[in-house]
Parts: C-alpha cells; structure tokens; sequence
C-alpha cells in the first residue's frame, strides 16, 4: 500500500526547491482561485472541486480525506490508523476485495499508482485517478469511495491475515538509517504528541489488534464533519456535485462526537545536542538545525516577501558552500536546507556538513564560515543579482508550465491546504506573474537580516551524528558551540568576488581569423555545412526559437576504444572536466564568470561516443566559442578536481555496494561482460592508482582529435553573421591525432547458463530476489517484440503484485523490467524483497505465474493494451520548441556521411499540426511473440540471484 509516515522534520537534510513570491510593500490576500468550489453540506461533509480539462482529458483525481491520523490515537491504538487504512482494500459494504480489484481494471486504475492510500500525523488520505469519460465507471469510483467513508468491514479472518502485512512494513522500515531519523525527530519534537504517536506504530499493538479496536477507530474518527472529497479534472461539476451531495450528504452525524484537537509542535532551541553513535556508516555528520519564526503559510503578501528574502538566501548560501575548497577537494555533502511544517505552523532552516572525522573540523569552520559570512554582509551586489535572475528564471519557467497547461496533482496539493490548513489556493497565473517583481525589490539588508536571526543562540541546536568507533574522539557540545562563537567573533568572510571580473574578455586580444576552409555546402531547409582543413565539420541550422544557440560536438569512439589501463579514467573524465578550470581561470572563478553570462558546456565520454553539449543567449555565442577554443587548445585540469571525483567515486562505490538492487547489477555485468571490464565499479586500489597525467593523456586521445567530431549548431542566429566567429574559434583548432574508423559490433552475447547463487550481504532480516531471462530476440518481421515485451511486462507484475499479496506473503515490493543485453537481445527481470523464511515458497510461486502469463489470454490482453496505448488522440498534436531543437541536433550529428539524406528526410517542425498523422501503428497479432516468450521463460535460461541477510 506503500504508506508512509511524514516526517514533520527534514530528515535527509536535503536542500528543497525554493519557493518564488511576491514581496510587497504592505501586506494584503492574495488573489485567490476563483474556479474552485467549496461547499461544507448540512451534515458538515466538505467538498473542494476544481475543473482541470487541459493536460487531463477525461480523467480526474479524486481523493477522499479523513481528518484523522496517528496523533487521533489512544494509547492503546498505536499504529491503528494505519491499520485501518489497510483494511479499506481488503473489502467493504458493497465490494469484496476481488470486486475492488476488478473495479480498478475496469477503470483502468493500477494498484499503487491509481489507487492507494496514505496515513499520516494528522489525516488519512484515499486516492483514486479514475475515468471521467463514462459516469458509470466515475459513479462506481465514487460508491468506492462512499463506501470507504462509511462502510469498511474489520471480518476476523481478515483482521488475522493483515497483520502479517503491516508488521511486515513495520519490519522493513526497521534499519539503521531509519532508527537515526526516529531518533533525530523525537528529540528534535520533544514534548509534543508526534513523538508518542508514530504512524507505523507499535509492534505489539499491532500484533493484538482486534476488529473491536480497529472499529472503535473508524467509528470515532470516520465522520462527515472530519471528511473532504477532493475532485480535481475533467468533470461536469453540477454533475459531480449533485452526486456528492447524494451520497455524502446523508452520512449522518455522530452524536457526542470526540472533541478533534490541534495538536501543537515543538522545536529544539537553546543550543541543545544531540549524539548519536551507528556503527553502519564511515562519515561523521553535524546538522545545525535553526528555527525561523518569521517564515508561515502563504496567506498575504508579507508571507511571500518573507519566503522570497528566504529563497535568496537559500542560493547564496548554497552556491558558495559547493566552491568551498574542502568540498571541491574531497567531496563532502554541505548543502543548507529548510521546510515548513503546515500543521504546526513551524519553521526550520537546516545546515549539514557530512565528512569524513579527520575532516570533519576543517569542514564545520569552512561551512559556518559561510553562513555567518553571509550574515555580515559578504557577497557582492553581483552574486545577489545572479540570484535574482536564477530565481527569476524558475518563475518564467512555471508560468510555461501554466501555459501549457498544469497536471492535476499541483491543484490537488493546493485543494488539500485550502480544507486541513485553510489556506486558500491563489490564482497561480497572477502569483507567478509577480515574482519577478519580488526578486527585485529585495534589498541587500533583508537577506543579512534574516540571517542574523537564525544565528541567535535560542534558535540553535545540533545533531552529531558519526560510527559507533568515534563514541571517544568525538567533540562534546560544548567544544562544538564553541567553535561556533569563535567562527562569530573573528567574523570569517568568503571573500566575493568583484563584478569586474565577470566583464574581462576570455582573450586579451581576439583571435585572428585565419580558418582553412575546405568546402561550403547548401542543403534544404536552410542547413550549411563548412568543412575546414582541420577535418572539422559544422553543420548550422538557423531555428527561431527562445533567443539561444544550442552547440552539440559528436564522435564515435567512447572509453570503451581505449586500452584496458585507461578504461577508469576514462570514465571518470568527463567529472574532472566539468570540475576544472581553463587557462587563466580557476575553476571557482571559471564557473561565476560561466554563470553569469549564462553558458553552458557539457564533456560526456560514454561508452561508445564522446560529446560536447552547450548553449548560451546569441549575444554570447563568442563567449561560449572561446570557451570551447580553451578547453580544446590549452586544457587545464585540476589536482583538486580529481582528488574530489575520487573521493565521491570512492564513497559511490561502497554506498552502490551495500544496495542490493545495485549490487545485482554489479554481479551481472561481472557475469555477463567478463571479456569487457568497463562496466563494473573500480575497487578501491585501482581509484588510488589514477594521475593527473592519465587524465590528460584521455584527454587529448578522446577530445582533441578535431577531425573525428562533426559540430551541429542550431538556434536563433543568422550563418553569415557567426561564420567569422567560427572561423576564429573553429577552423583555428589544430588537427591532432590520428583518423579513427569505427566499426560498429552489433555480435550477441547473451548469457545462456542458468545462474543459481545466493550471496548473504544485506544487514537486516529481509532478503532481495531476482529472477532473470535472457534472450529474447526481436521479431524481423514485424520489430514490435520490444512492445509487447513492455505491456506484458506491466500485466505480469501487476498479476505477481495481487496474486502473492492475495496468499498474504510478506512482499514489501514487487517490479518487473524489461533489460537489453546487446543489439535487439534482450529479457526481463522480476525483483521482490520478502522475510527471509520465505524465499523459496514465493520463488515458486513467481516461477507458476510467469510460466502460466504466457497464455493466450495474457497476451490477448497485451494486444489489447498496445492498440489502447497507440490509438490515435482526438486531440491535436503540438510539438514543444525543445523537441524540435533536439530533433534537429540528432539529424545533424547521427550520421555525418549520410548528413544530405538526414536533412532532406522529414522534421517535425515543418509539419502543420493540423495535418499531422492520426493513424495509429499496426501492430500484428503476437503469435511469434507468444512462441519466443515461452521459450524464454524455460528453467535452463533463467537466472537466479538471492539477497540474503549476514550470517
């Protein structure tokens, strides 16, 4: 059922997307939205509707929410809730679970992405995204959710089995990272209820529940003045509120209900700490967490002037912490986050430094150096302005995504404040429309403020968190505040950087243009190729599109061409580029002076290719050319950048490692690939072993050889005015190296041994299965064996999901995926976690549904769903300016020797959409595909692999 509780503390230290709003003068509502309905029926049921018909035709999200959660709890009721949200799909008044199950299909609903539920603190949520273009299938939803109001059924026999499913989420949730966060957040909420009321529960509660306790629960809480329906999409709403007061408006009243309490929050301050000791991670973190009694729900203006004051900060914070140099040079995690808390109306801004202990000093000071340094003032006009216009673009880009039409869910989000927080949703066209202006008006002096406050001692505490080996090394509180006041006192400052930088050319002098041109050729649709003497090729594409130039360089080649020795490296390149300066600038300096021109440049050297990606504002096509012509002529990487990528591939290693679901992946490329070592993780002599002077060797073998890349370019500019620049930037560049031709080995390989191994690795009482088939080629025929594959896929986890939850297995999850091996071969692998007692019974049982899913009537329905999924839309096709940029970019860098066919060949922007095709692709009828699948599914070409707990 995939539920879960929500912290009301930023648990993964994660720094959230800011928020944009408008800051204002004086304070006043905001502009609401007008098109919802809100209506509360005689009985005090609450409805909250909202018409939605743009990106969600004919479907629409419906949601029913119970003001009532684990703080509604009695003391002998730990964990009820939840139960009880369980129950509700394990049959109700009128459906049996099968009968809900077959609702779903009917609707086209799939358990856990369409129809689930949630339990939180303070509210149930029961969501269904049901069918709006037939009302008996809408009517039936509805009656669903009418009877998970009303009408939910606590059936010993059924009580009994769905136990095993709740203890079992219980268990899973029961590892160290999670006994941290439970830890971390009751002492951070000490002295309010959410630390006595957690949402999974307790264990013996659970274990004892009765159908007497459980109806005593739904009884108290389950009543119409602690309901909403929430109905967000493409609906008639007279239709939909004729039928809600139909059938919710009846729901009597309770008589002498139970009193509904608002439970207050609570948040550290005063400088208190709190250690704690694991022995499973290698890092020592401190997470200063800050309370900020200024930020509160958005209701006026002076609310959004005081989260976009937040939101600068946010980024200036942020943006110099990542160019620390203890970050840079060993990959340490500090990023400055915060949340808001709706229910309690609490704030809190977090700051993590995660490090290894003999970093962990250099690191604390270097970061509360940043924060306090920003709380004195020292960043530059400058860097507040790059700010600004990074906020300012996240603005431009919402209100496209509002012209484009906005999906139901940010409504629904919107609709469920407006009924638990009472805050009304706001018209976000009109909203969005003023942030720019907010960013503008904040001064200087706001942003230093609303640091200073954090830093007052009454809104501090700390968590020190490191391995269970660190108990006696670690510093004690008072050493750790201390070195907080001493950073104070001596008012450390990250010196900023003067706006005269930003303005010095990348050259003293421009460079001459003395480009060799070897051919100028025209082709249709205004495409212009210039061949230089150098061997490079650029293909130019004038595309009026957002004011941009998109440059894309490709060649053939990839790590994969390399010797054995300088296969790592070569994987580890493109991170030491991207983390390097060029000649003359150091990569701190290099990326201010990138940003605020607003380039883009991009190194990949993947397996089989390598490439160069940018773009940049047209005025600035010189400045992203000779950017480009450094990088190409005199290269500078960095000892810094390297020692951070090895280090951060280091920690990657090891984390990859102790996932279970990487490490199958490890285990099969070792038995897939073993003639091929470049697809497994390095260990960690061979990241040790790694130079400055391999990096480059990579370096020149891989980028500096001009005559093996072709460079497309499209965007708004006219040829004529950016040949001399290319001419200078482009045709100068020396030829270096040797002409490779590549050959493309489209040989199979794929496994044919069946593989049986277990491997005990996992660190708490559960186990991790897959099963695997290798094998299947596609159809020559018809070339739709990858479709089908797809949908049946889909139709088999869906049929393990219910059919094994139905024997009521411990199955945590269930997935099944679809895995190219090489060229067209491919398979399918399905992956489950389960109690450790029960891997071979539920081995066997997976093995007896995928061999049975091979039926024709399976892949009748597999038919079925593929001419579903292809059919024509009675809507109109639009086409987005960055498909057709990117569309533009693969034809003219695919396949250079075939560029004039590419070219003269279709392209979607010179279609009329009012003329573009509305017939759907045939697909035969998969009697090959049904032979092919049964042979793939045979015991000999399956591979299994078990996951199991340490020994």
């Amino acid at each position: 059922m995939f539920t879960f509780p929500i912290s009301r503390i930023l648990l993964c230290w994660l720094l959230l997307t800011p928020f944009v709003f408008l800051a204002a003068q004086s304070s006043s509502l905001l502009p609401n939205d007008t098109s919802v309905i809100r209506k509360v029926l005689p009985n005090g049921f609450t409805y909250c509707l909202k018409k939605n018909t743009f990106k969600s035709a004919h479907q629409v999200e419906l949601r029913l929410v119970v003001k009532a959660g684990s703080l509604q709890e009695e003391d002998d009721q730990s964990g009820i809730a939840h139960f009880v949200e369980h129950m509700a799909f394990n049959g109700t008044q009128h459906f049996s679970q099968a009968q809900l199950f077959q609702a779903f299909k009917r609707s086209k609903m799939q358990f856990g992405p369409d129809a689930n539920a949630h339990t939180f603190f303070d509210y149930t949520d029961y969501q269904l995204k049901a069918r709006s273009d037939s009302l008996q299938y809408l009517l039936e939803s509805l009656d669903i959710l009418q009877d998970w109001a009303t009408g939910l059924r606590f059936q010993p026999q059924e009580v009994e089995m769905e136990k095993g499913v709740v203890l079992a989420e219980k268990r899973e949730r029961n590892n160290p990272m999670s006994r941290f966060q439970n830890s971390m957040n009751n002492w951070l909420s000490a002295g309010s209820r959410l630390v006595s009321r957690p949402v999974i529960g307790d264990s013996a509660t659970l274990a004892n529940a009765t159908p007497a306790l459980l109806e005593r629960f739904y009884q108290d809480w389950y009543r119409p003045d602690l309901m909403c329906l929430i109905a967000v999409g493409d609906i008639d709403l007279v239709w939909l509120e004729k039928q809600i007061q139909e059938k919710f408006g009846r729901i009597p009243q309770k008589r002498n209900p139970q009193a509904w309490v608002q439970y207050p929050g609570s948040m550290r301050g005063n400088r208190n700490t709190l250690h704690y000791f694991t022995p499973v991670i290698p890092t020592a973190s401190v997470g200063l967490s800050f309370k900020s009694p200024a930020l509160h729900g958005l209701k006026t203006t002076s609310d959004i002037h005081q989260r976009a004051i937040n939101n600068l900060l946010l980024n200036l914070v942020n943006d110099q912490l990542n160019n620390l140099d203890v970050v840079r040079q060993h990959g340490l995690n500090c990023n400055f986050g915060w949340q808001f808390d709706a229910y309690a109306d609490l704030s809190n801004h977090f700051l993590l430094i995660d490090s290894s202990p003999a970093l962990l000093q250099n690191a604390y000071r270097s970061a509360l150096g940043v924060l306090i340094g920003v709380a004195k003032g020292a960043f530059s006009e400058s860097e507040l302005e790059q700010q600004r216009k990074s906020l300012i673009a996240q603005s431009k880009g919402m209100q496209g995504r509002i012209g484009a039409g906005l999906e139901n869910a940010i409504y629904v989000s919107d609709l469920l404040n407006l009924y638990l927080h009472q805050i009304s949703p706001t018209n976000i066209s009109a909203i969005e429309e003023l942030f720019s202006k907010a960013y503008a008006q904040i001064s200087k002096t706001e942003i230093i403020d609303l640091a200073k406050s954090l830093l007052l001692p009454t809104n501090q505490s700390m968590v020190f968190l490191a391995a269970d080996d660190q108990r006696k090394a670690a510093p004690d509180s008072i050493r750790l505040w201390a070195v907080f006041d001493s950073i104070q006192a001596i008012a450390h400052t990250i010196l900023s950087v003067g706006d005269e930088e930003h303005l010095k050319p990348w050259f003293a002098e421009p460079l001459p243009d003395s480009a060799g041109i070897v051919a100028r050729k025209q082709f249709k649709h205004e495409v212009e190729q210039v061949e230089y003497t150098n061997g490079l090729k650029v293909l130019l594409k004038p595309f009026k599109q957002d004011g941009r130039i998109y440059i894309n360089i490709n060649s053939r080649g990839g790590y994969s061409r390399l010797p054995t020795q300088q296969v790592l490296v070569g994987k580890l390149l493109e991170q030491v580029i991207q983390q390097s300066g060029v000649a003359r600038f150091s990569y701190p300096s290099l990326l201010r002076k990138t940003k605020a021109l607003d380039l883009n440049l991009q190194y990949m050297l993947h397996q089989n290719e390598e490439s160069i990606i940018g773009d940049c504002p047209k005025a600035q096509l010189e400045d992203l050319l000779s950017l480009l012509h450094l990088r190409l002529t005199d290269p500078y990487l960095e000892q810094i950048a390297l020692d951070k990528v090895i280090a951060l591939e280091k920690r990657r290693v090891v984390e990859n490692l102790q996932n279970p679901y990487l490490f199958l992946d490890e285990l099969h490329n070792r038995k897939e690939y073993p003639q091929l070592p470049t697809r497994w993780l390095p260990d960690e002599s061979a990241l040790e072993g790694l130079t400055l002077e391999q990096m480059k060797a990579v370096y020149t073998n891989r980028f500096l050889n001009t005559r093996d890349f072709t460079i497309a370019i499209v965007g708004d500019f006219a040829v004529d005015s950016i040949l001399p620049l290319l001419h200078r930037y482009i045709g100068t560049l020396k030829e270096q190296g040797d002409h490779e031709t590549y050959v493309f080995n489209s040989e199979k390989k794929s496994p044919r041994i069946a593989l049986d191994t277990t491997i005990h690795i996992l660190p708490d009482n559960k186990s991790v299965v897959e099963l695997s088939y290798f094998g299947l080629s596609e159809n020559t025929k018809g070339g739709y064996s990858a479709f089908y594959m797809m949908v049946w896929e889909k139709i088999l986890e869906q049929k393990l999901f219910l059919e094994l939850r139905e024997k009521r297995s411990a199955i945590y999850h269930v997935n099944v995926g679809g895995t190219y091996i090489q060229g067209s071969d491919f398979g399918f692998k399905v992956l489950f976690q389960c109690d450790q007692g029960q891997v071979n019974s539920l081995v066997l049982a997976a093995d007896s549904i995928i061999h049975a899913s091979c039926d024709r009537a399976t892949l009748a329905s597999t038919f079925a769903a593929l001419k579903t999924k292809f059919a024509p839309s009675s809507a109109k096709p639009s086409l987005s300016n960055t498909q057709d940029v990117d569309s533009w970019m693969w034809q003219l860098t695919a396949d250079p020797e075939n560029a004039e066919q590419m070219i003269n060949a279709f392209h979607p922007d010179e279609v009329e959409v009012e003329n573009a095709p509305q017939k759907a692709p045939h697909f035969p009828k998969p009697k090959g595909f049904r032979r092919e699948l049964k042979n793939l599914v045979k015991p000999e070409r399956r591979w299994k692999v078990v996951l199991m707990p340490l020994r």
